[in-house]
């Protein structure tokens, strides 16, 4: 009997894995710290205070080396952003001050707005310059975390973006999706798809993709080496490949020729085992929830994704945490040995491994044969390989105090897009996109002007 996933299933994985942290959290909240960790991730929570296989928890191994005790305090995002921002703000210090915190991807243009000199994380270079094992770090993912030539935080993954498709359903319908190179091979090998199920009266989709987030989008414009900040980190998307690029994604969601369907959930494990939709955009920590569903076994496979050009990358990167040492803690060089312990050594590898199969931004880490097995939900292919492959061409990913609204900005041109389309057809779409996306460039310029304090 089949176990679809859900919200409510969400909810049981993550308090579960919550209570594999709450051991060491409630066990470490009658002493005093030593050291704090601030984190918005149960999973990763687990990884530092849960042991792997016969090895012990990170934090245990840290303090039979060190002595000292450490407190992994598991918070929401939105509220470890607001507990951090005050802290900074309020210059505070002390045993208030974590020793590290963890910070996703979104919210990390908030910490680049104060010049690099003002800023309330600790630049990290000089740490990262006499320590070998940071040496390893993947570069591409270490400019995410870089601003004016300073490291504010070591890369926790990479993200690698690849799709992941019911191998069973194209089989039935004579289509190798495998073989699409380009988007628009792509394209035409989905609605090939679709043709051949509706000629036998069932409506089935070829791939789940957002009509209003940029989420996918976003994904495409990586590939192409496309930056969307100039080099003072203001926003600059009134550029050509991008009107191209949201031009193409719309017909791919909207329109007579399009190909996704729009998930019951961001999770989407029941739309793809109930044939709803057949593919969609997988970040290597997205595959976790793919396995609720014992249904998917085996019909699984994943490829590259297409590229627009050969000069296009054939991944980009879904998401991101970077770990960072605030300017005020207790110890700085304390704090960057516990870094290490967390995050660098075999054992911290290991333990990442042992708990999830997202990729660590540690490329010597990458040689480990757990990346060449053989993945039975996956029909036996070797996932983790095309990820490492893969990630070995990961674009730079840009980030400034605006990549939030950009990507608002992007996402209100892609809904305009979709509904001219619908209305005009496709003839002049990339000439509209291009004049909405003009529009949108002046509309950021007055921001920006308003928030740098330009006249």
């Amino acid at each position: 009997m089949r176990f679809p996933a859900g919200p409510t299933i969400l909810l049981i994985v993550l308090f579960a894995a919550l209570g594999l942290a709450g051991r060491y959290l409630a066990q470490s909240a009658h002493t005093t710290p030593d050291e704090v960790v601030w984190t918005f991730d149960p999973y990763h929570a687990a990884t530092y205070t849960q042991a792997s296989g016969r090895q012990a928890a990170l934090v245990d191994i840290h303090r039979e080396q060190t002595g000292k005790q450490v407190q992994v305090q598991l918070m929401p995002a939105r509220a470890l952003d607001a507990r951090l921002l005050s802290l900074i703000l309020s210059d505070a210090r002390g045993p208030d001050t974590p020793d590290l915190v963890e910070i996703e991807i979104g919210s990390v243009g908030k910490y680049f707005r104060a010049p690099p000199e003002h800023s309330g994380l600790l630049p990290l270079e000089s740490f990262i310059a006499a320590d070998p094992a940071a040496w390893n770090l993947l570069p591409s993912r270490v400019a995410s975390w870089t601003r004016s030539g300073h490291v504010f935080g070591i890369p926790r993954d990479v993200h690698p973006v690849t799709i992941t498709y019911r191998k069973d359903l194209f089989d039935e319908a004579g289509v190798d999706l495998s073989q699409c190179l380009t988007w628009a091979e792509f394209q035409q090998a989905c609605l090939l798809y679709q043709a051949y199920w509706r000629e036998r009266g069932t409506e089935r989709w070829a791939i789940q993709l957002s009509q209003w987030s940029a989420s996918e989008l976003m994904i495409m414009v990586q590939q192409q080496h496309v930056r969307l900040i100039d080099g003072n980190g203001l926003p600059d998307i009134a550029l050509a490949e991008l009107a191209r690029t949201i031009a193409f994604y719309a017909q791919l969601v909207a329109g007579p020729s399009k190909i996704s369907y729009a998930a019951s959930s961001s999770v989407s494990t029941q739309d793809l085992a109930d044939a709803h939709t057949a593919a969609l955009f997988t970040p290597d920590w997205r595959v976790e929830y793919l396995r609720w569903d014992p249904d998917l076994l085996g019909r699984l496979r994943m490829m590259a994704l297409p590229r627009f050009s050969p000069t296009d990358a054939r991944t980009a990167s879904w998401g991101g945490t970077m770990v960072s040492i605030p300017k005020n803690c207790r110890d700085p060089q304390a704090a960057w040995r516990l870094l290490h312990d967390l995050q660098l050594t075999p054992a911290a590898l290991y333990a990442r491994q042992y708990h999830s199969s997202i990729l660590p931004a540690v490329t010597s880490a990458w040689t480990s044969e757990v990346w060449d097995r053989a993945d039975p939900l996956y029909g036996g292919q070797a996932i983790g390989r095309l990820y490492v492959t893969l990630a070995e061409e990961l674009p730079e990913q840009a980030v400034s105090p605006y990549t939030m609204v950009i990507s608002q900005a992007i996402s209100a041109v892609l809904a305009e897009a979709q509904a001219h389309l619908e209305k005009h057809g496709n003839g002049d779409l990339e000439e509209f996109c291009a004049g909405r996306l003009a529009e949108a460039q002046e509309r950021l310029v007055r921001l920006t002007d308003f928030a740098e304090g330009n006249p």
